[in-house]
């Protein structure tokens, strides 16, 4: 717990092991998650930290929880900053990574600054922080003769994601491709 949208795969392999009940949580009601759990429960959004960590440690105690698994990226800094707490009052075990690690992987300009910096290759890119950088820095990465993808460096999932079209590029094969991203120009 908590399920959220991403969790087909996870909740099939869980149903694999004997006498697993699966209790899901999530700030919507009407989520994907609700239908592959056992148990669904509303729960505050982890942006209202004390309320999320009072409410994962009372639906623990209520529910006879022993493990929390979380799901969506929000949840992790705040499950990791209080996991020794709700460990401690609920006997719960909290499958979460450190929070140190955590701040890296979660802010994409940061991972891909320690990836880098770490010899591993990544793609061209660069941090910006308003229009105006955006127009300079994606004439700095060649706008000009190729597509360049963009997304918030704090994000969950693929929200924010965006690719802008090559200025030697048109946007009039939109009708024929699939359904997805739709291109931008940089204007």
């Amino acid at each position: 717990f908590p399920v959220t949208i991403d969790t087909s795969g996870i909740v099939r392999c869980l149903r694999e092991i004997p006498d697993v009940f699966i209790v899901g949580g999530d700030a919507k009601e009407h989520v994907y998650g609700s239908a592959l759990s056992d148990a669904f429960l509303l729960m505050p959004e982890s942006t209202k930290v004390s309320d999320y960590v009072e409410a994962v440690i009372r639906v623990c105690l209520e529910n006879k929880i022993r493990v929390i698994l979380p799901i969506t990226t929000r949840e992790l800094q705040v499950l990791s900053e209080n996991k020794q707490r709700i460990e401690e009052l609920t006997g719960a075990v909290v499958i979460v990574s450190g929070l140190e690690g955590l701040v890296i992987a979660n802010n994409k300009g940061s991972l891909y600054e320690f990836a880098w910096q770490h010899g591993f290759r990544v793609p061209a890119f660069t941090v910006i922080d308003g229009r105006d950088s955006f127009i300079k820095e994606a004439e700095k990465l060649g706008i000009s003769h190729r597509d360049l993808c963009f997304k918030p460096v704090l994000g969950n999932g693929s929200r924010g994601f965006g690719r802008i079209l090559s200025e030697c590029e048109n946007n009039e094969d939109w009708m024929r491709e699939k359904s997805g991203i739709m291109p931008l120009r940089l204007d």
